[in-house]
């Protein structure tokens, strides 16, 4: 089993922050969950994630500000983001806040895993030993 990578996952769809936990959980991966962006530096902070997927469509504070929140601090602004949303442009979204990958939705399991997979691999700073 691979050494555990930490995700934090923010949707607001609960069957969907269950389904994304299973399955990442199953593959070996320390998974935390939020439903909404309130508090979103602290979360972060408690987590110290090597990945956020990020939903667009948030209550709250939407995921595109919640991403620029986060990459503007500076303990945070390497932190890889998956953006995922429904959206047509979400490839320009991507690009607006400085994502580092992005999944259209619905997400399908090998498309998931695969992405975290590579942004995982991409990162200078994360070892799998």
């Amino acid at each position: 089993m691979k050494q555990s990578a930490r995700i934090m996952i923010f949707d607001d769809n609960r069957e969907t922050l269950m389904l994304y936990k299973s399955v990442l959980s199953r593959e070996g991966y320390n998974v935390h969950t939020s439903e909404n962006c309130s508090r979103l530096m602290e979360k972060i902070d408690e987590v110290h994630p090597d990945i956020v997927m990020m939903d667009n469509q948030m209550p709250g504070m939407s995921g595109e500000e919640a991403i620029e929140k986060m990459k503007a601090d500076a303990h945070y602004e390497s932190t890889p983001v998956i953006y995922c949303s429904g959206d047509t442009d979400l490839a320009a979204l991507a690009n607006k806040v400085h994502a580092d990958a992005f999944l259209p939705k619905p997400i399908s399991i090998p498309a998931l895993l695969g992405m975290i997979g590579k942004v995982l691999k991409g990162r200078r700073n994360y070892n799998p030993m």
